[in-house]
């Protein structure tokens, strides 16, 4: 899955980056030297997303993830996971959740960063048992939350003074050995 662009990939890319430039109305146009170079493709993948995500145009976001996949790229988890994070940033995670899901029945491989951005997404709007379904989904997968995962739903819960919860999930790390005595 996605080791890189193909010959369109350069095209798709560097047609990005010069859009990007236009407008933000930079003196010179960006333009990657080697996308197979020193970065992986996804780094610059990264950058585009990002750039669309802070300037709050899911729609091209959407658009841009469609255009490589016509031109033959594959999308990488890490791409799809700046996919689902943008969404949820954006308020948009209905649309998250889709990608999500649909990302877990194609089979795809997520790691405890993919799950950690759609916990996020859900303790974000208060989705307390939608995130503790996902965390133990992700254990079914044989994902194993990390103390990052466990921090964000215990602290969404004593913020919102679920405190019975997050002490039980803070027991839980206890448990697995995330605190040492």
């Amino acid at each position: 899955m996605g080791e890189g662009p193909n010959s369109h990939g350069n095209f798709v890319l560097d047609d990005t980056l010069h859009q990007i430039a236009k407008e933000t109305q930079l003196s010179r146009p960006l333009r990657v030297e080697s996308p197979m170079g020193e970065g992986r493709f996804d780094d610059y993948m990264y950058f585009c997303f990002s750039y669309l995500f802070v300037m709050n145009d899911v729609d091209k976001a959407i658009a841009l993830l469609t255009k490589f996949k016509d031109q033959g790229i594959q999308p990488s988890v890490y791409t799809y996971t700046i996919l689902v994070k943008g969404l949820c940033r954006s308020g948009k995670l209905e649309d998250a959740q889709k990608v999500f899901e649909d990302l877990l029945v194609k089979g795809y491989n997520l790691d405890v960063y993919a799950y950690t951005v759609m916990i996020q997404g859900f303790c974000d709007k208060d989705l307390f048992d939608e995130a503790l379904a996902l965390l133990s989904k992700m254990e079914e997968n044989g994902c194993i939350p990390d103390a990052k995962t466990y921090e964000i739903i215990i602290l969404s819960l004593f913020e919102k003074d679920e405190n019975d919860m997050a002490e039980k999930l803070l027991r839980e790390m206890i448990l697995r050995g995330f605190f040492k005595d």
